[in-house]
């Protein structure tokens, strides 16, 4: 990566939070163990690609859209720099109809076997629609397809979270 002279480092470290559509440099799998079928071999494990980050967690945490497609959830902030690069995606906070829409917004929890429901809030839009900015009423941040968002706000409309 280079040496970072001192005062670029402590202009990083006090620089804005990281958001939804940030253009980033970002390690790819750096902290998770390798699949089986992938130990001792080369797969990108461990170097920085281009990204923009598409989701925003309350423990620093980014979810990473790869500028060659891949996703990575949950990137540790250490491993992750804003950069200049072009984004990938123009976001957009008005111009449809879906900004400003409630969605209930499932999970799955595998340590308690079951569907965990929150609430969150459409905040933007791509230009190309392919996804939408929502943020959890927890502040968590992601990107979820419009498909995603139609079945959240049907979810919300029933009361029920059935996964």
């Amino acid at each position: 990566c280079g040496y970072m002279g001192k005062r670029k480092l402590a202009a990083a470290r006090t620089a804005r939070p990281l958001q939804v559509g940030d253009a980033v440099r970002a390690k790819y799998l750096a902290d998770k163990p390798p699949p089986r079928f992938l130990q001792g071999k080369s797969s990108g494990r461990g170097y920085y690609f281009r990204g923009q980050v598409c989701g925003v967690h309350a423990d620093g945490c980014v979810d990473v859209y790869f500028a060659d497609g891949h996703f990575e959830a949950r990137v540790v902030p250490q491993f992750v720099t804003r950069t200049s690069h072009s984004v990938l995606r123009r976001w957009r906070s008005s111009g449809h109809d879906l900004i400003g829409r409630r969605l209930l917004i499932s999970v799955f929890e595998f340590d308690k076997a079951a569907h965990r429901a929150f609430g969150a809030r459409v905040v933007a839009w791509t230009e190309d629609g392919g996804f939408f900015h929502v943020v959890h009423d927890d502040d968590d941040e992601e990107a979820l397809t419009e498909v995603d968002i139609w079945e959240g706000i049907k979810r919300l409309e029933a009361g029920a979270c059935t996964g």
